[in-house]
C-alpha cells in the first residue's frame, strides 16, 4: 500500500474502533508519542493511552456512534504526514 492508502486505512480502523468501543484497537491507532488537542482541555493530551482515556469519558456516555470520513487531504513528507478530512460523527 502507498503511504496515502495506509493513512486512509488507519482512519477506517479508527472509526470502527470508536464505534465498537474497542479501546485496545483504538490505542493501536496512535503512536506512543501522539498528541491530541481538545477544545475542552487547556493543554494537549500526549500518549496513545492518555488520548484514549479522554475519549472513553465521552464514548461511555453514548449508546452508539457512527463515524464517517471523507475528503482526505494527505501530505506525505518523508517519514511524516499530515492529514485533514471531513468527519461526520453521530
Amino acid at each position: 500500500m502507498s503511504d496515502r492508502e495506509e493513512i486512509q486505512e488507519l482512519m477506517a480502523r479508527y472509526g470502527y474502533a470508536i464505534d465498537l468501543k474497542d479501546y485496545a484497537a483504538l490505542v493501536d491507532c496512535f503512536t506512543p508519542d501522539a498528541t491530541a488537542l481538545y477544545p475542552a482541555k487547556p493543554e494537549p493530551v500526549t500518549g496513545a493511552t492518555a488520548i484514549v482515556d479522554v475519549m472513553k469519558v465521552v464514548l461511555e456516555r453514548l449508546d452508539a456512534t457512527a463515524h464517517n470520513f471523507s475528503n482526505f487531504i494527505i501530505e506525505v513528507n518523508g517519514d511524516t504526514a499530515r492529514m485533514r478530512a471531513n468527519i461526520i460523527a453521530q
